[in-house]
């Protein structure tokens, strides 16, 4: 195969492949994820065999994959839009952040290593319906051997063996993701553990949807939706060169998911704000029960962009919703 020599041929058709996904969610939610499937897939395998590029210091995980030597890309956390991350809070507010630290908010979703999987990793084999899955730890790294979902059932089995580099659930089940290529694109582990049965079943069947003949592939799938609401401040979007560029503010369900950016309630309180300005941080418990249901909602709650424009917006720039918005009122919505 060749290599992609035109980062700007790469681009437009990442960019048309996103945007036709966001389109068919708005119109046909199936057949959204159909398209976004193939269009994970086309893009993992094109970008398999491009000439590898310079990774962000200080932001990319570099693992080699056993079958080629690859840089494994996971999503990053960055910080703006008024997000300043929990840590910033701690330095006022030291009682609070601790009882946060210790939430399963904090642990809904966390790099993958040895000491944050709750399931056993060393050595596993697990056999649950369609699929036979190795587990094995190397060093702080964790692997997993499968079944490649992403080939044609006519192709199958293919096995793969891949990096684990997220997770995701810290109370009931805890899922896993693995890296695939050069793209910030994930891929999720066809079994997730339950804590409590500490024990594994398909990912399919974690939520309630029509039985299937064929395992199905996630690809794509964490940033595409998981990521809106089991992180803060998240949002995807396609990148010059032809990738898909998904962050977040912070990993986790951190502060300022439920009252809001942090950074001009920091210069508020250092004087640095307009002299008729106001606090602007929230608090849920000082709402009414109508506004602060809304802060919960967002994430615990079924969430639907209304118009194309507004599922377009929360992709690429994240939920344009912040706590004490009022969803009801006409207008709310923010240019």
């Amino acid at each position: 195969m060749e290599s992609v020599s035109s980062p700007e041929a790469a681009a437009f058709v990442t960019a048309l492949l996103l945007f036709l996904v966001i389109g068919l969610r708005w119109i046909r939610p199936k057949a959204a994820d159909v398209a976004l499937l193939a269009a994970g897939s086309v893009y993992i395998v094109a970008l398999s065999w491009r000439e590898i590029p310079e990774p962000d210091p200080g932001i990319e995980v570099q693992t080699p994959v056993r079958e080629r030597s690859l840089v494994i890309r996971r999503p990053r956390q960055r910080l703006g839009d008024g997000y300043v991350s929990s840590s910033r809070c701690a330095e006022c507010h030291p009682q609070n952040h601790a009882s946060w630290h210790a939430s399963y908010h904090r642990t809904m979703t966390q790099l993958a290593s040895a000491q944050t999987a709750l399931a056993p990793f060393d050595g596993v084999e697990v056999r649950v319906g369609d699929q036979h899955v190795e587990l094995e730890v190397e060093g702080q790294q964790l692997w997993a051997t499968m079944d490649d979902l992403d080939v044609p059932p006519v192709a199958r089995p293919v096995r793969i063996k891949r990096p684990i580099v997220l997770s995701t659930g810290s109370h009931h089940m805890q899922n896993y993701w693995y890296a695939a290529g050069q793209s910030r694109i994930l891929e999720q582990l066809p079994i997730v553990y339950l804590t409590e049965d500490q024990r594994w079943i398909p990912a399919d069947a974690t939520l309630l949807t029509p039985p299937s003949t064929e395992p199905v592939s996630n690809t794509g799938k964490w940033n595409e939706s998981c990521v809106y609401c089991h992180s803060t401040h998240g949002r995807t979007a396609p990148t010059e060169t032809g990738g898909v560029d998904t962050q977040a503010a912070e990993f986790g369900i951190s502060c300022e998911a439920c009252h809001g950016p942090g950074e001009a309630h920091i210069d508020f309180h250092r004087g640095q704000s307009a002299g008729d300005a106001s606090d602007p941080i929230v608090n849920p418990s000082s709402l009414s029960n109508h506004l602060s249901s809304q802060v919960c909602g967002a994430c615990h709650g079924f969430t639907a962009a209304l118009t194309f424009e507004e599922y377009q917006h929360d992709l690429l720039d994240g939920y344009r919703y912040r706590p004490v918005d009022d969803i009801t009122k006409p207008g709310w919505l923010k240019a």
